[in-house]
């Protein structure tokens, strides 16, 4: 899977998010195209500074479909243990912890440990905001996490931050 490729379906997956952020805001039509708007203007920087692009091995490829797959069966079990123990208010953040954890191998498969730092952060924050009640929860977990992608992403595509020099 090619760097950009990733861009777009990361950021597409932000894009969910913040929406989900927005809309329990309950504010101004215009609010939810701004809240957008890093989706769409994040893979743009791939138009001005192109991303190396190394060809993944088919061993990458099987290792990230398998990764996907346990995501998508973890997404699966935690919506239904939410269900099932009668705590739909837990939906979200248990499926924002399974994401969460899926960046944990794609770290090592994609050679990208700032996808350790990903994982890591939206652990806590699914974790987190499973302990803020009502549209608060929401807005925390909604926009937090796409704020956590959307950052993954600057990263990925301008390179790694640096201090300059004293």
């Amino acid at each position: 899977m090619g760097k950009s490729i990733g861009q777009f379906i990361v950021c597409g997956f932000a894009a969910i998010w913040a929406w989900y952020g927005v809309s329990a805001l309950h504010g101004p039509a215009w609010l939810t195209p701004l809240a957008l708007a890093p989706s769409l203007l994040i893979p743009m920087l791939s138009l001005v500074r192109p991303m190396t692009e190394t060809p993944a091995t088919p061993s990458a490829r099987r290792s990230f479909f398998v990764v996907v797959a346990l995501e998508g069966l973890g997404v699966f079990v935690a919506v239904n243990l939410a269900a099932n123990l009668h705590h739909p208010a837990l939906t979200m953040p248990a499926i924002g912890l399974v994401v969460g954890l899926h960046f944990l191998p794609l770290a090592k498969i994609f050679r990208a440990p700032s996808y350790r730092l990903t994982g890591l952060a939206l652990c806590g924050l699914a974790i987190g905001s499973a302990f803020i009640d009502g549209d608060a929860r929401a807005v925390t977990l909604g926009l937090g996490a796409a704020a956590i992608l959307w950052a993954t992403m600057l990263v990925r595509t301008l390179g790694k931050p640096t201090l300059a020099a004293a």
